[in-house]
């Protein structure tokens, strides 16, 4: 996710990650962010479980959401994915974007 954050940075595009690890402090989180030079946003999804239950649960880790500008989620995916399979998905939706405004 480090390279797709960089590869659309200046578009409208954002990577969220969410720790599910009640056992990691914030402090702990922020030196694994530091040393695997994570450049996106994590929050601390076991803070508050409802808002996983908002995203139909997570039925294994990783899942992956992918959701448009409206807050609508676009893809689920569970496990394991190569990364031109997230690449061509964020672009398929920045081209709908596009095409939208036109």
């Amino acid at each position: 996710f480090v390279q797709l954050k960089k590869k659309y940075s200046g578009h409208p595009f954002a990577v969220i990650g969410v720790d599910l690890d009640r056992r990691v402090s914030k402090e702990g989180i922020k030196s694994f962010l530091k040393s695997h030079n994570i450049n996106y946003t994590i929050v601390m999804g076991m803070s508050d479980p409802s808002v996983l239950d908002r995203f139909g649960g997570i039925p294994a880790i990783p899942t992956t959401f992918i959701i448009d500008k409206n807050g609508y989620i676009r893809q689920k995916l569970v496990g394991y994915h190569q990364l031109d399979v997230f690449d061509n998905i964020v672009k398929t939706l920045l081209e709908e974007e596009l095409a939208e405004r036109e």
